[in-house]
């Protein structure tokens, strides 16, 4: 079997924006994007390993639609007096000079060179949010994010959605959720359907009427991730499975309903007994 390259995850992620009708950066940009990632991540800077975020985002427009709502600890962006070209070296030493935790490197193609502009700040809420410490994670910023994760090992997101990611030379394009379709969504869906109609009574008018949230699909999404403090008993090929789930409270005031909101819910923790 060929072992997978950074081209290959340039084609995959820009093959899911166009999928998205978002616009792809040039491919040949996108894959060199990628080799610098990678071969920044076979290098290391005092003894210590190479980790790094990366926002693809555009210096002109870094934030073309702001929230009406803007929370206090929203992402920022700070611009570097003087853009730097984009090469192994200066990635290597810019990522020791900032914490991935907190902050990302803010790249995009300017005139057929890869820069880096700036840094986005208030990251550490996204790193509180991915590692369970908080039931909300904020937005983020860009095109496309992606991420050093060890040595040759490279993820590429949209939004907090894994749209590809390679590793060893496998290349895995989509993670799989059991709870949007398939068996596991199946044998659950009695309890959600109870449990949607029963939180559905108690949602104000204007905060269900309001057009740019779907409660529906909210409800669906937490019943299957974290189905009230019940237990659902699902029969998945003749082995019976008790999975318990604890459902975090969405209260939304009137005034949340008509100004909107830059959070984004948990996708959910399970627990399988």
């Amino acid at each position: 079997m060929k072992k997978k390259t950074p081209d290959d995850l340039a084609a995959s992620v820009c093959s899911v924006l166009k999928s998205r009708h978002s616009q792809c950066p040039p491919l040949k940009k996108l894959a060199e994007l990628f080799d610098l990632m990678y071969f920044s991540s076979l290098m290391t800077e005092e003894s210590q390993p190479i980790t790094f975020h990366i926002v693809y985002l555009d210096p002109k427009r870094p934030d073309p639609e702001p929230p009406k709502r803007i929370v206090q600890d929203r992402w920022n962006f700070v611009r570097l007096q003087t853009p730097i070209r984009a090469t192994v070296a200066n990635l290597v030493k810019t990522a020791k000079a900032s914490d991935p935790r907190t902050s990302s490197l803010a790249v995009y193609n300017r005139g057929g060179n890869l820069i880096v502009w700036g840094l986005i700040d208030q990251g550490n809420r996204y790193y509180d949010f991915v590692n369970y410490d908080y039931d909300s994670g904020p937005e983020r910023p860009g095109l496309f994010q992606a991420s050093i994760l060890g040595i040759g090992h490279l993820v590429a997101y949209v939004g907090y959605e894994k749209i590809a990611e390679l590793r060893g030379g496998t290349l895995i394009r989509s993670a799989l959720d059991v709870f949007s379709g398939g068996p596991v969504r199946k044998a659950l869906k009695p309890g959600i359907t109870k449990h949607r109609e029963r939180v559905l009574k108690g949602v104000p008018q204007s905060a269900a009427a309001f057009a740019w949230f779907d409660w529906t699909s909210l409800i669906e999404s937490s019943a299957a991730r974290r189905c009230g403090s019940n237990y659902t008993r699902a029969n998945l090929k003749g082995i019976e499975h008790k999975v318990s789930y604890q459902l975090s409270s969405f209260v939304f005031s009137d005034r949340d309903a008509s100004q909107g909101s830059n959070r984004r819910a948990l996708p959910g923790r399970h627990n399988f007994q």
